[in-house]
């Protein structure tokens, strides 16, 4: 009897033994399916982050003095811009392209070329405004409200005379984002547009902002900042600091950047660069319009 009591104690034992071991080990699988739902979840958080992104396209109103009333610039550059389309279709990204006038002229002139720069807008694309007011000197649009500029053999008119040719390029016949140089933008800004971009002389500091709210020429306007990119100089981003903004814009902030009518023409590298790393981590640019609705 004794040695049977003896033989069931051991039994015990071992049995409760066994089932301690099985704890720890469940506890083992229980923590490791708690990391990899935690590495789930942090995957899904990844993916949802959305990032507001907007390309610009500055099309210049002249290449010197003199040239105002003209559509020379237009003329030696479309190509450059078609191309920079193309490309952006190609890779399916959004532009926005803001225009000076003599743009919006050279397009009236051309039912094909409107019909054209029409059918960017039904794909996505934004036509909007850029106005280079007297303050820009040899590269100042022609157009003014300032008073003293009216003799000027370059003036061409008012920013109501602008709007005149430039809501004719859009669709709907309103133009919703112009940029206006900042020494100019509290008398230049015209009627009516209700978004407007700034910045690409401060490099990183441009890249990313918080869209504000500010008065310009006595009207409200949601304004959101870009950055020079793919044309060189010291006040351009790199790719490499737009991965890194990408990496780290938080919501309610917006990622801009901002290049030139030429800038495709002249050399397409640093552009096409942007645009295989952008369908690398299927991102896709808006417009500036889009994206600023949503505010």
């Amino acid at each position: 009897m004794k040695f049977l009591n003896i033989f069931l104690l051991i039994i015990a034992l071992f049995t409760f033994s066994g089932c301690g071991i099985q704890s720890v080990q469940t506890g083992v699988d229980n923590k490791d399916d708690a990391e990899q739902s935690f590495q789930d979840d942090e995957t899904v958080l990844q993916e949802e982050k959305e990032v507001d992104f907007f390309i610009a396209v500055h099309l210049d109103p002249v290449m010197a003095v003199g040239e105002q009333d003209t559509t020379l610039r237009p003329d030696r550059y479309w190509k450059s811009v078609v191309d920079t389309v193309a490309a952006a279709d190609e890779y399916g990204q959004k532009l926005s392209l803001l225009m000076n006038p003599q743009w919006g002229s050279y397009l009236l002139e051309n039912q094909v070329l409107l019909n054209l720069a029409r059918e960017w807008e039904v794909g996505g694309h934004e036509l909007g405004m850029h106005y280079h007011g007297p303050e820009m000197s040899t590269k100042w649009s022609g157009y003014s409200n300032q008073l003293r500029f009216f003799p000027d053999p370059n003036f061409q008119g008012t920013t109501a005379d602008a709007m005149i040719i430039m809501n004719q390029i859009p669709a709907d016949g309103q133009i919703k984002t112009c940029t206006v140089n900042d020494a100019d933008a509290p008398y230049e800004f015209p009627e009516g547009v209700v978004y407007s971009t700034d910045g690409g002389l401060y490099g990183y500091e441009d890249l990313i902002s918080t869209p504000e709210s500010l008065r310009l020429n006595g009207q409200e306007v949601l304004q959101v900042l870009h950055a020079k990119y793919g044309e060189g100089g010291k006040d351009a981003v790199t790719l490499e600091e737009i991965k890194q903004a990408i990496d780290g814009v938080e919501e309610g902030e917006v990622i801009g950047i901002v290049f030139h009518d030429k800038a495709f023409g002249n050399d397409p590298t640093d552009i096409l660069e942007l645009f295989d790393y952008l369908e690398e981590i299927e991102l896709e640019t808006k417009s500036v319009k889009e994206i600023l609705a949503a505010y």
